[in-house]
């Protein structure tokens, strides 16, 4: 008899309040990039509760952090989050607070000098600002490589997302906020990735904020709408619903306060919700270091798209269905310590000398090759999307990019063999 495992992953919206404050910070380094490039460097974090948001940390730019640039920044995100003005029609100032109700205190101060050392001041050797053990993860039951759960919960959570503020239900009766969160089960087999069969989707839990009107209403517009897009997308994940599928929609009642009125919230406290998970379930969410809303120089952020590039260029190769890459750092170092890669490919070590010969894998060569100082590059978006599986704003998921380094593997991979068999 074959085991099977039960595999689930997490999606949290940007209308959630930890996201929401990580896209108030995102506002924020995205305009001080923007103006100091290279020369730029912060540490942002942001913390909401009720009626109040509190702006903390360090930075070193040209840019003038007044209290009306961090209003902008305040207001910017708060859109971009699903919090629009048109909130106000269903949900009253108890139930939900919007940008303009928000007061902003400013404790942003210079970046200290002790931590400069060797991380902003050397040029072309500048160091990390952090140390810290990274990692990601690719899988290849999907087409954005994410694993099947959190493919699955990434589309319930944006398809709610779209149903936010929408009349299309039971003659305009419920009405959707943008505070959503959802959590899918998948039975997979031994191999940890894998749909067993055409219904392997066992539970899906959903909270997603709400009008107030009858909770019966509400579960049965998000189930229905739900389930006709998981039988829409079969072909897509593979499976579908289980016959006996266990559905939690806003399993304690109702949702009507949410936002920031109901839950105290800050940046990097969903880096463990909206990472990828891949491969066995040993590896399912291995992750490491802090918040990944941080500017270039940050070892969390860069190490952890890095480790996530690289493990898509070994499943797009094909040489496995699944990779898991890590990756060590210290303060002040240019170069990582150490690298780790597991995958079903025969011979791992073999992956990991190709991308330390391949990638510049320093704070400034990972930065220029993600092309974060080109036109039109948008930290802002690149957190609001959620960091992994869209191709169309971040670099690290460019299928082409990915392609072009997974045939230059395989090449490799193919002498390294080709040489070792004349030996």
């Amino acid at each position: 008899m074959s085991k099977t495992y039960l595999s689930s992953s997490e999606f949290v919206s940007h209308g959630h309040p930890d996201r929401l404050a990580d896209n108030i910070a995102a506002s924020l380094i995205n305009r001080i990039q923007k103006k100091d490039g290279s020369n730029s460097h912060a540490a942002i974090e942001v913390f909401i509760t009720r009626d109040t948001i509190i702006f903390g940390g360090e930075a070193t730019t040209t840019l003038s952090l007044t209290d009306d640039l961090l209003r902008e920044c305040v207001d910017e995100a708060y859109l971009i989050s699903g919090y629009t003005p048109d909130m106000r029609k269903y949900w009253n100032l108890s139930q939900v607070a919007l940008s303009n109700d928000m007061k902003i205190i400013n404790k942003i101060f210079p970046q200290s000098p002790d931590i400069a050392l060797g991380t902003t001041d050397k040029g072309e050797d500048s160091g990390y600002n952090d140390q810290g053990v990274f990692f990601s993860s690719a899988e290849s039951t999907t087409e954005s490589l994410l694993g099947l759960p959190m493919c699955i919960a990434t589309d319930i959570g944006e398809r709610l997302s779209d149903l936010s503020l929408s009349t299309i239900s039971f003659g305009g009766d419920v009405i959707l906020g943008p505070d959503n969160k959802v959590v899918v089960t998948v039975e997979v087999g031994k191999n940890g990735y894998s749909p067993v069969s055409k219904k392997a989707i066992t539970a899906i839990t959903i909270a997603v904020s709400h009008n107030d009107v009858d909770i019966a209403l509400v579960r049965n517009f998000v189930r229905d709408n739900i389930t006709k897009m998981i039988k829409g997308n079969l072909e897509k994940y593979g499976t579908g619903l289980s016959d006996d599928c266990v559905w939690v929609i806003n399993g304690t009642g109702k949702f009507v306060t949410h936002g920031a009125t109901s839950d105290t919230s800050m940046t990097g406290r969903k880096i463990s919700v909206n990472h990828p998970s891949a491969g066995p379930v040993w590896s399912n969410k291995m992750i490491g270091g802090g918040s990944l809303v941080k500017p270039w120089h940050a070892a969390d952020f860069l190490l952890t798209i890095a480790c996530r590039f690289m493990a898509n260029v070994v499943v797009v190769a094909g040489i496995s269905g699944f990779a898991v890459v890590g990756c060590g750092c210290a303060i002040g170092q240019k170069e990582p310590q150490s690298l780790f890669v597991k995958s079903e490919y025969k011979d791992d070590f073999k992956i990991v000398d190709f991308f330390l010969n391949k990638l510049d894998l320093s704070p400034l060569g990972l930065s220029r090759f993600f092309g974060f100082w080109k036109a039109g590059f948008n930290f802002l978006e690149i957190v609001d999307t959620n960091f992994f599986g869209n191709p169309y704003k971040q670099p690290w998921e460019d299928i082409e990019l990915i392609k072009t380094y997974a045939m230059d593997l395989i090449n490799y991979l193919d002498d390294e063999y080709t040489i070792k068999k004349e030996e």
